[in-house]
């Protein structure tokens, strides 16, 4: 089967990665035979219905069995092909990090507002996850990066205490924001870290 597919193979691993993703997506097999030809210059001496025939026949024998060969200069190399839907697997260890941390903010409630050590953990965890949710986003093309964000907006606030001291504070918008859900997880109100 490798030398059936020698042509596509032969474009190397990462050309042949972007190719499985494209079929896998159902992508238009014209389209991808344009970009191999056009904008990659490979397989230009064959006709571009040629190469969309390649790619129909590669789609359903390789991506529809469980196995990849793949020969180079001689080497057997067998890849598996996981058929995992990463962003609903990823998605389901999100919830399951995200409940984890509500049951830990709940027994802080139960507790008496007494903090959990491991709860610190178990939130740089999350981020964690979030983290990979959004960059495998980003490399399937579902999301796209618009840059840093080169100022946050801002307010300043003037707080009085009880003895008529005036406190001056600048509060940005993702400050807030952050405050808004530690307040949504521990029941309202500001929490005190340091009691």
């Amino acid at each position: 089967m490798a030398s059936k597919y020698y042509r596509l193979l032969s474009l190397g691993d990462e050309r042949v990665t972007i190719i499985n993703n494209l079929l896998s997506k159902n992508s238009s097999m014209f389209a991808l035979a344009r970009m191999i030809q056009q904008e990659w210059k490979e397989s230009t001496d064959i006709g571009e219905k040629t190469l969309t025939q390649l790619l129909n026949r590669y789609k359903a024998d390789v991506l529809g069995s469980s196995k990849v060969e793949k020969t180079i200069t001689g080497l057997v190399i067998t890849t598996k092909i996981n058929r995992v839907d990463v962003i609903t697997r990823m998605a389901s260890l999100e919830e399951i990090q995200r409940n984890r941390i509500q049951a830990m903010v709940s027994k802080e409630k139960e507790l008496g507002g007494m903090l959990i050590s491991s709860l610190k953990g178990e939130i740089e965890e999350y981020r964690e996850i979030l983290k990979d949710i959004q960059k495998i986003q980003f490399d399937l093309g579902i999301d796209e990066y618009n840059g840093p964000i080169l100022a946050a907006r801002s307010r300043i606030t003037k707080v009085t205490d009880s003895q008529g001291n005036v406190f001056e504070t600048q509060v940005s918008e993702a400050a807030q924001v952050a405050q808004s859900v530690l307040s949504e997880l521990r029941g309202g109100g500001f929490v005190n870290p340091s009691k």
